[in-house]
């Protein structure tokens, strides 16, 4: 027990992290068992080796407190426009810092967010959050995704130089977590015309975008006919041009006058305009 406590009062921290001694350097190969009550009292050199210079003197960060296990791990997200997406802090030893983005993905976050009281989430690039001011506490963090709180996750202490604030982790809860045949409503966004303009999703109770690399005609496609657009094309049969049409549930459409372009999408209401008849199989 007291082996424990004596463990848990600190740790070290790179040499980057610190500015740089002047003078003498007096010992190297220091060595405790953790129960010594000072440190000259521990396993030491004072022959020091050409590895040794002020680049790499000892850096130490003694943590303000020791809670118990179960009071240990709170999180909070730092944003200042919403309060579900933002950078993740962790207190840790009674001090707020951040946590370092390497191998921090999805499953990690899924955790962090339902430690914080949303369903789940996900985590978002370093560059999505403003970077965080002091300590780093973690890296390397593996979770499973059975764990309740995110400090019970696999985590390492010891950072490496890739590690700093520009790779916060960066975290977007997610505000609900509907059923699957409830998610994924679609609208348009313009303010001219109401079939044309900038496709928005609602994923997870939020309405966002979707960035169109790889988006192509197939699925514009789709998404028109889950607005309730139908799909029209004009094709040439016999030196004369036929309209066909394919609703989403079935339905052919004849018209009975020319007022489709070669590809368009219709609603119901402009098929009545053209005076469409409407047959179903």
């Amino acid at each position: 027990m007291y082996l424990s406590f004596i463990l848990s009062s600190g740790k070290a921290i790179p040499a980057y992290e610190v500015d740089n001694g002047q003078g003498t350097i007096w010992f190297d190969k220091v060595d405790c068992s953790g129960s010594e009550h000072k440190l000259i009292n521990c396993t030491l050199s004072l022959d020091l080796t050409s590895y040794c210079y002020h680049g790499l003197d000892v850096g130490l960060h003694c943590y303000l407190s020791c809670p118990a296990e179960e009071d240990e791990g709170l999180l909070r997200i730092i944003n200042s426009t919403v309060e579900n997406k933002g950078r993740l802090e962790i207190n840790y030893k009674g001090e707020w810092g951040t946590i370092c983005n390497r191998g921090f993905g999805h499953v990690d976050a899924a955790v962090a967010c339902r430690q914080l009281g949303y369903c789940s989430g996900k985590a978002i690039p370093a560059y999505e959050v403003d970077n965080g001011q002091g300590t780093i506490w973690f890296d390397k963090v593996d979770c499973s995704g059975s764990e309740h709180k995110l400090i019970n996750c696999t985590l390492s202490l010891d950072l490496t130089s890739y590690c700093y604030h520009g790779y916060d982790v960066g975290l977007h809860c997610y505000l609900s977590c509907p059923a699957e045949e409830d998610e994924g409503l679609l609208r348009f966004i313009n303010n001219t015309v109401g079939n044309k303009g900038r496709l928005e999703i609602n994923y997870k109770g939020e309405w966002g975008t979707i960035c169109n690399r790889g988006f192509g005609h197939v699925d514009a496609a789709v998404a028109c006919r889950q607005l309730g657009y139908w799909c029209v094309l004009r094709l040439k049969q016999n030196h004369k041009y036929i309209h066909e049409f394919k609703s989403i549930d079935s339905a052919y459409l004849i018209p009975s006058s020319k007022c489709v372009s070669r590809f368009v999408c219709l609603t119901a209401q402009q098929h009545l305009k053209c005076g469409f008849l409407i047959r179903y199989q």
